[in-house]
Formats: C-alpha cells, sequence, structure tokens
C-alpha cells in the first residue's frame, strides 16, 4: 500500500515536459485582404481637422470651405469599420453631424449620419 502511494505521489510531483510553443500565423500588411471603395463625407460645420480610418489605411483629409469631401479609401475585409474623428473650426456647443456614404463595388451603398453636441470620434462596423 504505501508502495503504491508513494509511486502514485511521485507520479503527481514529477516535472510536466513542456509542449512546444508554435508562434501564431500573422499577416503582414502586405497580405491583407483589401475592399477598395469610394467615400463621401458631408460635414454640417468647418471643420479643423478629419481623419477617416477603416483598418486599412488612414486618410486625413484637407479642410475646405464646402464641407464635402470625397476619395478612395482601402477597407480591411477581415475587420470591415470606418472611424471617423472630426475636429470642428469653432468650438461651440451646437448640434453638428457628419454623414458618411460608401461605395464598394458589388455591394450596397452604405450610408451613416454621426451626431453629436462636439467634435466628432467615432466608429460605425460596415456590412462588407
Amino acid at each position: 500500500m504505501i508502495t503504491a502511494s508513494g509511486w502514485a505521489f511521485m507520479q503527481i510531483t514529477a516535472k510536466a515536459v513542456p509542449l512546444a510553443k508554435q508562434r501564431p500565423e500573422v499577416l503582414a500588411p502586405n497580405e491583407k485582404e483589401r475592399i477598395s471603395a469610394s467615400y463621401f463625407l458631408t460635414l454640417s460645420a468647418a471643420a479643423s481637422g478629419i481623419e477617416l480610418n477603416a483598418n486599412a489605411g488612414l486618410v486625413k483629409l484637407e479642410t475646405n470651405s464646402s464641407g464635402i469631401y470625397s476619395g478612395i479609401i482601402s477597407i480591411d475585409s477581415r475587420s470591415p469599420v470606418a472611424a471617423l474623428k472630426v475636429v470642428w473650426k469653432k468650438n461651440e456647443a451646437a448640434h453638428r453631424f457628419a454623414k458618411l456614404v460608401i461605395e464598394a463595388e458589388g455591394e450596397a451603398t452604405f450610408t451613416h449620419v454621426f451626431d453629436g453636441a462636439g467634435d466628432i470620434n467615432d466608429f460605425v462596423e460596415l456590412p462588407f
């Protein structure tokens, strides 16, 4: 009985052999699946800074007096999110909005309105 108990105790306290560690596969930025899409952004007031990011590249927009912007943006298809940051020129407590329209080939047109009483710093999940 004592021999069996000693053998069991030895099995419990024996050092475990570590498993071989495998490194997770990480995709390089140039291997991402990207969706190229046209964007249209309309602001309700003049801005001093605008950034649009879709996880595949940040776009810093040059401000203009019309409040209407357009161009091409790359969207990471593994994490389709659009983040928008708008810093308004006049720091008033007025209600303002930014309307974002994204048109990707083969996809339905996506429209979202960001709004609030101050600067906009928000994101939206894209259905692509």
